[in-house]
This record gives C-alpha cells, sequence and structure tokens, in this order.
C-alpha cells in the first residue's frame, strides 16, 4: 500500500476504494487511503469521508482528503478534532488549515 500511495492514479482508483472499503484488510487499508488521495480521483471523496467513521483508517482518510482537496470534507473532517489520538488531531489541524 506504500508503493500504491507513492504510484497510484485515477486508472487504479476503483481497485483502491474496492480495497480501502473491505473492512477484513484492518489496518492494512491506511495507506490505501493515502493512495486514493493521491490517485486524483475526486470521486473518491465520499468513500473517504466514510472511512473518517473507522477508528482503523479515519486519520488516513483525512490525509487522502487533503491531497484532493476536498474542501466540501471540512465540517466532517472537524468531527475528528477531539479524537483521542494526538497524531489525528495533528492531522485534522493540518487539513482545517489547508482546506
Amino acid at each position: 500500500a506504500d508503493a500504491l500511495a507513492a504510484v497510484a492514479d485515477e486508472s487504479v482508483s476503483a481497485d483502491l476504494i474496492r480495497l480501502v472499503r473491505d473492512r477484513a484488510g484492518g489496518s492494512a487499508r491506511q495507506m490505501l487511503a493515502v493512495a486514493l488521495g493521491n490517485a486524483g480521483d475526486r470521486s473518491a471523496v465520499p468513500v473517504l469521508v466514510e472511512l473518517l467513521d473507522e477508528d482503523e483508517v479515519a486519520g488516513h482518510a483525512v490525509m487522502g482528503l487533503v491531497a484532493l482537496r476536498a474542501v466540501e470534507a471540512r465540517s466532517a473532517i472537524e468531527r475528528l478534532r477531539n479524537d483521542s489520538r494526538g497524531w489525528v488531531r495533528d492531522e485534522v489541524r493540518r487539513a482545517l488549515a489547508e482546506l
């Protein structure tokens, strides 16, 4: 998934969406959320917003939304401002500053 985050493009978006939605992948889906954002396919925004509700991938979904410049996801991202994990709160602050 780390490699996909570096090289993914819109041609693999459908596959990334299928994989990142498969909860059986657990935390291995984290970098898939980043890859989905880096792929540049704006149709992934709703998928990444859905992932904000999953603790295992929420912080990485924020990263994906920032990569897509998904201003429309600001309010969904704001819900994580008080997350119990400091690194997620840091990502949220960065995201809100950039969006």
